[in-house]
């Protein structure tokens, strides 16, 4: 595995993007993503997202659907191409993809947090979003520490609503399940722009890389230029 292919696989370890989004400039990818920039160019990209997803390495998928399938390669140009914020087709890990970046990162799932984005039940004029939030991880002392991590991102969490359950098969990721978890419900409140496409998953998205950016896992490519 090169760089390229881990930068991509480890991009979409824990929520999925929109295809368009890897197309923008590096800055502004890096300012999405919180991580430097692949790099590429046009060609290159085109040329690594047609290779891995005939690997069975990635899978794409319609906004909102949870059907996944292997794109052309005129659906992933045009996905490139596509000039609107909320792009139609997203790319994720497939199981073998999930594998890949495993054998490369050798990660400690015990060091991960889950973050579940808020379900809304009231919005209020003032942007502020009320609902009911989750986080679940092996260990309920890495939940407890990422419950106080949040308030970062500008969340409250009502600790009188907080309940902590047992979750058997506990699906870690969108493509990794793990045997149990420790998972805490909370009702919370936090401000949401719901005007942005953003607004739709960066949020859970931010929140998830908050909670689990420790060393749980290694980057091979670290550090290099």
């Amino acid at each position: 595995m090169n760089e390229a292919e881990y930068w991509m696989l480890n991009l979409v370890l824990t929520f999925q993007v929109p295809l368009s989004a890897l197309a923008c400039d590096g800055q502004k990818i890096e300012e999405m993503f919180n991580r430097k920039s692949h790099g590429l160019g046009r060609s290159d990209l085109m040329q690594l997202l047609v290779m891995l997803f005939r690997a069975g390495d990635l899978s794409a998928s319609h906004y909102g659907e949870a059907s996944t399938f292997s794109p052309t390669e005129v659906q992933i140009r045009d996905a490139l191409d596509s000039t609107h914020d909320r792009s139609d087709l997203f790319v994720g890990l497939t199981q073998s993809g999930g594998a890949r970046w495993e054998e490369a990162s050798k990660p400690n799932w015990h060091k991960f947090c889950r973050w579940e984005d808020c379900q809304d039940t009231v919005k209020a004029a003032d942007g502020v979003s009320h609902g009911t939030g989750h986080a679940a991880a092996i260990d309920r002392p890495l939940v407890e520490r990422s419950l106080v991590m949040a308030a970062i991102d500008g969340m409250h969490i009502d600790l009188p609503s907080l309940r902590w359950d047992r979750v058997n098969n506990w699906q870690a990721t969108y493509w990794k399940m793990l045997p149990a978890a420790q998972r805490a419900t909370f009702n919370c409140s936090y401000f949401r722009d719901g005007h942005s496409w953003r607004g739709q998953w960066w949020c859970s998205a931010y929140r998830e890389w908050l909670a689990s950016h420790i060393d749980w896992y290694t980057n091979p490519f670290a550090g290099k230029e």
